[in-house]
């Protein structure tokens, strides 16, 4: 067997490489993408088993851990990796995205930047030096907003150079598929995301709709050279041909200055090198490929005559420029863009403190964890397992979590800047201190109590026993269902459904218009209108192909998921779910289609056992303030009895007393 041979005179020009991975249970994909690195290395002319390759876990979502609750601490021998990183070493973000979503599974974008700045030297970076280069190898990380300003890679970026770390943040436009045996031989590759559920369903069946380096697909974050203050978004493509570039002419005339041509002074060579440069550089005008290409042969047949060889031009990175363009770099690729975001701005709130140090210190959850310190001070097992029940700001899978995580989402998806727990969990969690300091704290009297805890029942309807499941209404014949918990659909024509749902004796009624749905999240959701335009024109499509396949309820859980989610559950105490992110509405497609209610139902179930807690606490404290007017009605029975028998008791005593008394003067 032929064994390969690498040069050994030309030294590698790529630095390190470190991967931040938030899931070790996705390390078969981490290993595929290392494969990747080494692969296109070889293609260079280099020996693939030079490379510093690295991966960092921050956290580990698979065993439940967040930054949120674990910290933003670097461990020492994180911090060894990332105190040593310069601008010619590159960080790749691993995880999940969505367009308008600062978050991955793991670390919103203030996590992760609070845990690169503990990490990294900002003094290797800059002015002279170069920054540091961020890639964010995600669904959408570049996606949101005008020009992507509200995307995780713009917020990245942005906040790093707020707390003094020059970078640049890259990131994707479009859905990311990992094909475990493609990745290592050809990259990795995308599609629309408008497209990616239709094609899972199997309504598309063309694999031309995953592409790899599709033209218009990838961004990145920068400060701009005239302007540091001011971020742009250039094409990512555009920029890494021209990065590619300069260290190919650095190449070439380090190697032309050593063999003593006197070629650093040719005007022809220099003017060849500053055609392709300039062209590149100017990323405020399109590419003239054509040209790019014509110079770029004959700077090659130019080092060829003065001496330079082929397979030293392929290790200075010449074929791979030369093959990317027209393919990585193209005529159509986007311009120079400012995103409206300045690094002398202010920080935003959220920015300000993290979600533990927010959410924790506001009022209504202040409160509540005061109350459970309560419960647990109190000598009563009810009390405890109440405790145990609600948990606190120390506490894991616990009520008090779940409110926090709702709230903690909430402004995750609005991604807005702005720190604020919704008035829906507010009213939720003030409705529920009420009830807790009306039935262990409260100095009323227990009639009051009584009477109080009805009032507060009252707004807390929706939150009841229930486990959902689905069925045709027509099997009702217009009458309302029986059975508890589940949801009843009926038809009424190809863009209008109804629905029924019975929990504890209640009957709930209303109706999904899918043009009202599409209108309404048009509007919560302006910057994702294209998007949504989109899908919905291709409504009547779906309707058509999913009824000549009988999915026919399949379509339907699609499109009124959201409506069933909040007006079964929600309705009493507005949008108790928390704003579903509109990423849901399009990446839920391919799922409904294949287990449309099994995936409707593990959504409701989620909810459901949340209101199952719930539930259990009202019943927990009904019942304390029961049985104390039972105690308070039984001591005062035996008070009445004690005034009763005691008079009658004290009138023999006196009898005998007067007899004594007599008996004695007598004698």
């Amino acid at each position: 067997m032929q064994q390969s041979t690498y040069s050994q005179s030309t030294k590698s020009p790529t630095g390190k490489k470190v991967i931040i991975c938030f899931n070790r249970e996705e390390e078969n994909e981490i290993q595929a993408f290392i494969r990747r690195f080494r692969v296109v290395h070889e293609e260079k002319g280099f020996d693939p088993d030079d490379l510093d390759i690295q991966v960092i876990y921050p956290c580990d979502i698979a065993s439940d851990q967040y930054l949120t609750w674990s910290g933003t601490d670097p461990t020492e021998e994180q911090k060894e990796i990332l105190s040593k990183l310069k601008p010619q070493d590159k960080i790749y973000i691993w995880g999940h995205g969505a367009p308008n979503y600062a978050y991955i599974p793991g670390a919103f974008y203030t996590e992760l930047a609070e845990y690169l700045e503990k990490g990294i030297n900002k003094e290797n970076f800059g002015p002279g030096k170069g920054p540091l280069n961020i890639t964010v190898e995600i669904c959408n990380g570049a996606r949101g907003g005008n020009q992507g300003k509200d995307s995780f890679a713009a917020k990245l970026h942005s906040l790093l150079g707020k707390k003094g770390i020059d970078s640049t943040v890259t990131g994707r436009l479009r859905n990311v598929f990992i094909d475990l045996q493609f990745l290592p031989l050809h990259g990795i590759k995308t599609i629309e995301r408008a497209n990616d559920g239709l094609v899972k369903a199997g309504i598309y069946e063309s694999e031309s709709m995953y592409q790899r380096m599709a033209e218009r697909s990838k961004v990145t974050y920068k400060w701009d050279e005239r302007d540091s203050n001011v971020q742009v978004r250039v094409d990512s493509y555009r920029e890494s041909t021209l990065i590619g570039f300069i260290k190919l002419k650095q190449s070439i005339l380090e190697r032309m200055n050593d063999s003593d041509s006197g070629l650093l002074n040719n005007r022809d060579l220099h003017k060849i090198l500053l055609t392709i440069e300039f062209n590149l550089m100017q990323n405020d005008k399109n590419l003239d490929i054509s040209l790019l290409q014509k110079s770029t042969a004959q700077l090659g047949q130019y080092c060829l005559s003065f001496g330079i060889s082929k397979n030293e031009l392929k290790q200075f990175g010449f074929d791979y420029f030369l093959d990317s363009l027209g393919k990585k770099a193209t005529e159509n690729g986007f311009l120079k863009t400012e995103t409206g975001i300045r690094k002398d701005q202010p920080l935003l709130e959220i920015e300000k403190k993290s979600f533990y140090e927010s959410i924790n210190a506001h009022p209504s959850f202040m409160e509540l964890n005061r109350l459970v310190c309560i419960l647990k001070e109190k000598n009563m097992s009810s009390a405890t397992e109440l405790a145990e029940i609600i948990g606190s700001s120390c506490d894991g899978y616990d009520l008090y979590s779940t409110f926090f995580l709702l709230t903690r989402n909430y402004n995750m998806v609005k991604n807005d800047g702005l720190m604020v727990v919704p008035d829906h969990i507010e009213k939720s969690m003030n409705l529920l201190n009420r009830m807790i300091h009306l039935a262990y704290e409260s100095k009323l009297d227990n009639l009051q109590k009584q009477k109080e805890i009805q009032e507060i029942k009252s707004q807390m309807v929706f939150y009841k026993n229930a486990q959902y499941e689905f069925e045709n209404m027509s099997i009702l014949n217009n009458q309302d269902p029986e059975k508890e918990g589940v949801v009843y659909f009926e038809k009424i024509s190809s863009g209008l459904f109804r629905y029924k749902v019975k929990m504890n004796d209640e009957i709930f009624t209303d109706e999904i218009n899918l043009s009202n749905l599409t209108k309404n999240s048009e509007g919560k959701f302006i910057h994702m209108k294209d998007d949504f335009s989109l899908l919905n024109s291709l409504k009547q499509q779906i309707l058509d192909i999913t009824s000549q396949r009988g999915h026919t309820k399949k379509e339907l859980t699609f499109w009124g998921k959201i409506q069933i989610i909040f007006k079964a559950i929600a309705t009493g105490i507005e949008n108790v779910l928390g704003e579903r992110h509109e990423a849901s509405k399009l990446e839920f497609l391919g799922n409904l289609f294949h287990y449309p209610y099994e995936t409707v139902k593990a959504e409701l179930s989620g909810q459901a056992e949340h209101a199952n807690v719930l539930h259990k606490i009202i019943s927990r404290c009904e019942q304390q303030i029961t049985t104390a007017c039972l105690i308070e009605k039984q001591s005062s029975m035996k008070g009445r009895l004690r005034e009763i028998i005691l008079p009658k008791h004290e009138e023999s005593l006196e009898n005998s007393n007067s007899q004594i008394s007599h008996l004695t003067v007598s004698i």
